[in-house]
C-alpha cells in the first residue's frame, strides 16, 4: 500500500502525476501541480488530502526499506 502511495500508481491524470513527484521528489512539487490537483477534483481539500497520503505513503516506504536494510545488516554481522 505504501509503495502505491508513494509511486502515484493509485491515481491517473493531475492527481497521479502530483502523488509520484511527491514520492519520488517532493521538493520539485510545483504550485501549478497543486492547482491542477485541486481543478481535477474541485476541492482543495481533496488535493490536501492526495498530497497528505502520497507523502505518508512515500515516507512509510522509506521507513520499511530502512528497517530491511538494519535487517539485512544484521543478519550479515558475524
Amino acid at each position: 500500500m505504501a509503495a502505491k502511495a508513494a509511486t502515484g500508481g493509485a491515481a491517473d491524470g493531475p492527481a497521479g502525476t502530483l502523488a509520484r513527484q511527491i514520492g519520488q521528489a517532493s521538493y520539485a512539487v510545483s504550485d501549478a501541480e497543486v492547482a491542477a490537483v485541486r481543478t481535477q477534483t474541485g476541492s482543495e481539500r481533496a488535493a490536501f488530502e492526495i498530497v497528505a497520503a502520497a507523502a505518508m505513503g512515500a515516507g512509510l516506504l522509506r521507513w520499511q526499506q530502512g528497517l530491511a536494510a538494519i535487517e539485512e545488516a544484521g543478519d550479515a554481522a558475524p
